[in-house]
């Protein structure tokens, strides 16, 4: 992402909304298929996706955060 452009924060907030979207579809297909008693992965391999999905949710939101701050501290000129 190239900060110094204007546009960069409302692309990353489309961005930041689609990687949160993939992100939760992921982990609700594969916390689905685990109630359904539908074997995903070995135990170690369900550890790594819950971190992994834990890990992409926190670094979108701190995305989305950075740009909405950026959003407004331009609108209010500070």
């Amino acid at each position: 992402m190239v900060l110094d452009n204007a546009w960069w924060p409302s692309v990353a907030m489309v961005a930041g909304g689609i990687h949160l979207d993939a992100s939760g579809r992921e982990a609700a297909k594969v916390w689905s298929l685990k109630e359904h008693r539908v074997r995903v992965g070995t135990p170690g391999e369900r550890i790594m996706q819950n971190v992994f999905f834990i890990l992409m949710g926190v670094l979108t939101l701190r995305l989305l955060a950075y740009a909405f701050f950026a959003v407004a501290v331009e609108m209010t000129g500070l």
